[in-house]
């Protein structure tokens, strides 16, 4: 079921706030001092457009880019919960152990 029109689009608001504490885009930014998003729920807004963000994904947090096509999309989108595990051969043996 989507969510309606009337409320508009949900963004955490201590997401929001991260936002005002980072420079201008052109500006290098230590990964330790990037703003980390916890809430996955929430919608990647066009103010957040070619900034670079760390998205948890429940386990650690993943580096992203923000693009213009990621725009009205969910931040879980594109950090993945789930590891795929090769099945069969050499590699499998060595990661069940």
């Amino acid at each position: 079921m989507n969510r309606p029109i009337w409320k508009g689009v949900f963004e955490d608001p201590s997401s929001y706030a991260k936002l005002n504490d980072l420079p201008d885009t052109g500006k290098a930014v230590p990964l330790s001092d990037l703003p980390t998003i916890w809430s996955r729920r929430s919608t990647v807004g066009p103010h957040w457009v070619g900034r670079t963000v760390k998205v948890y994904t429940g386990n650690k947090f993943v580096k992203l880019t923000v693009t213009a096509p990621m725009v009205g999309q969910k931040w879980g989108a594109f950090a993945a919960t789930r590891s795929s595990l090769p099945h069969g051969g050499k590699l499998s043996r060595n990661r069940r152990k």
